[in-house]
């Protein structure tokens, strides 16, 4: 009985919005509340590899905005982004001492960046200096990297028109189309996964036509030299008989 009564108590300070019971619930959310927080802003931090290479995503890529950086867009499947790894990485400890950021974006993983700076070939390399975006074109080593950033090299080279920026409403219309692109591309795939072409339907079932075939033409070929083997094993029998009967 008595915690049947503490049961309704709780229960009527609970529907009363009693000052302990609003107090509990804020406890509860607090922590809930704090990790959402958290992730949120960890999700948009700049990830910073072993060699000090930054690495840009689509949540974070306005931070290449400020300050001087070097950035590369590559892919895991290109031999020639595999080749510059090195050297970028020796550049990047280069870097550190001029106070320039080194970054790079995989573009398998974050399709919206290449199409919000236009990349249609990789590697591509670009210089940011306070939003002056540009396209560096030159030998691919560290020592030329450096060169380009000290002796400012880049002022040589003219900057990517205002319509062109990765910061324009065009690259922004960019950054979704090529975004959209990726999902049209998974969903295709999933389509033709769970509902195959007439076509494949078709070659599926010359496939299974042919193994038929060919396991039907196995199993004759066998049963024929089963039948040979017997042969010589029947005359030599009606020999026999024909000698017993002479």
């Amino acid at each position: 009985m008595a915690q049947l009564k503490t049961k309704r108590s709780c229960k009527l300070l609970c529907q009363t919005n009693s000052p302990s019971c609003k107090l509990s619930c804020s406890q509860l959310f607090q922590p809930l509340l704090s990790i959402i927080l958290v992730s949120s802003i960890a999700s948009s931090a700049v990830a910073e590899t072993e060699t000090g290479v930054l690495t840009i995503t689509d949540a974070n890529w306005t931070v290449t905005m400020d300050g001087e950086w070097m950035i590369k867009f590559v892919a895991p499947w290109c031999p020639a982004c595999a080749q510059l790894k090195e050297q970028w990485e020796r550049f990047s400890s280069l870097a550190a001492a001029m106070g320039v950021s080194v970054g790079e974006v995989d573009v398998t993983e974050q399709p919206g960046l290449s199409g919000r700076f236009l990349v249609t070939t990789l590697p591509t390399i670009f210089h940011v200096k306070e939003g002056s975006v540009r396209r560096y074109v030159s030998v691919r080593e560290a020592e030329e990297f450096h060169a380009y950033v000290s002796n400012r090299r880049w002022e040589e080279v003219e900057p990517l028109p205002s319509w062109k920026s990765p910061t324009s409403p065009l690259m922004s219309c960019m950054a979704g189309l090529f975004r959209l692109s990726l999902w049209i591309r998974v969903l295709v795939l999933v389509a033709d996964c769970l509902c195959p072409s007439r076509q494949k339907r078709k070659e599926e079932r010359a496939g299974v036509c042919v193994s038929m075939a060919e396991k039907r033409q196995a199993s004759e070929a066998d049963e024929g030299e089963g039948s040979n083997e017997e042969e010589p094993e029947t005359l030599r029998q009606r020999r026999g008989q024909a000698k017993c009967t002479s």
